[in-house]
Order: C-alpha cells, then sequence, then structure tokens
C-alpha cells in the first residue's frame, strides 16, 4: 500500500501547476508555474500578447521543485498577483459547457457539452468542435486575452456575470479560425 500511495503522491507534484495574475491600470500580466517531476517551469507575459518569457530549472528531487513552485507562488502573491481557479477545467465545463486539455501549452477542446449556450453569430454559425484549439477570448469587460491554459480562460469566465457573452477564438486542425460566442451559465 506504501508503494502505491508514493505513486499517487509523485503523480500528484509531477502534474503541480499555479496561475497567478495581475490586473491594475494598464497593467494585465500572467505568471504560470509548472512543476514537471524535478524541474519548474515558469511563463510569464502580458496577458494581451502571444509573446511570452520562460525558463526551466532543474532540481535534485521532486519535492524541492514543489517547495520551488510554492515559494515563488507566494512571492508572487505579495507582490499583488491573484490566484487563478484551482477548478478551471470544471468552471469551463460548469458555465460554458467545454471540457478541455493543455497539458502542451494549447488548450484543446475534448468535449462540447450539450447544454453549451452559444448566442447567434451574425458573421456565420461557428460551433466548438473536439480537437480545436482556443487562443483568444473576447469580452466587453476588457481587452482581448490570449490563453495558453485552461486557467487563464478560468480567469475571465469567473468574473463574468450568469448571462453575459464570451467569445472563444477557435482554431481546426487545419489552420482555420473562427470566433465562437457563448452565453456564460
Amino acid at each position: 500500500m506504501a508503494g502505491k500511495s508514493r505513486r499517487i503522491r509523485r503523480a500528484l507534484l509531477a502534474a503541480m501547476r499555479i496561475a497567478l495574475w495581475f490586473e491594475e491600470g494598464k497593467s494585465n500580466k500572467i505568471w504560470v508555474g509548472e512543476q514537471m517531476g524535478a524541474a519548474l517551469r515558469t511563463t510569464w507575459g502580458r496577458r494581451t500578447s502571444f509573446r511570452r518569457s520562460s525558463s526551466v530549472k532543474g532540481f535534485p528531487t521532486e519535492e524541492k521543485a514543489a517547495a520551488a513552485l510554492t515559494k515563488a507562488a507566494t512571492k508572487k502573491e505579495a507582490e499583488g498577483y491573484r490566484r487563478a481557479p484551482s477548478n478551471a477545467h470544471e468552471l469551463l465545463w460548469g458555465r460554458i459547457a467545454l471540457r478541455c486539455e493543455d497539458s502542451d501549452g494549447v488548450i484543446r477542446v475534448s468535449e462540447v457539452g450539450s447544454s453549451v449556450a452559444m448566442v447567434k453569430n451574425p458573421w456565420g454559425t461557428h460551433y466548438p468542435l473536439p480537437g480545436q484549439t482556443i487562443d483568444l477570448v473576447y469580452t466587453s469587460k476588457g481587452p482581448d486575452l490570449v490563453v495558453f491554459t485552461a486557467e487563464e480562460v478560468a480567469i475571465v469566465i469567473e468574473k463574468l456575470e450568469s448571462g453575459a457573452k464570451l467569445l472563444l477564438r477557435l482554431s481546426t486542425p487545419a489552420g482555420q479560425t473562427g470566433n465562437v460566442p457563448f452565453v456564460v451559465k
């Protein structure tokens, strides 16, 4: 039994990610720390830009990498950054009926719920389909935001009231893009 709990703990450590965001005046930043085994990858930049900086640092053990992630996130929170919802995937499913996978730095739609509420789009109807990727979020309450993780989409959705409209730019594997309007539950 000890071996099984050790494997579960190791799997949890290997999948740890913390996303933080900062919005004040004209400043709109994102910081994502992700522990991958005994390595820590941090990515940061403006939420309105496709260009982000990143670094990877190795540690002797997975536990030390996890501790470094926690320490770095705590430091950012002390600087005024706010933590993104830890239940990002559940939030997307519950509020816009999309299940997504984002383990490789690209948000891919994996399932579209039957309760997905879309707004009639005057430029033609685009439907979300499994396999499409999400890279931009548009709302009437702020700038267009570039997204690479489910947490980044959840930051936006969490702040919207029920009934608010949201546009997601979806791309097919063939490179076709379309803006799909949703009504947030």
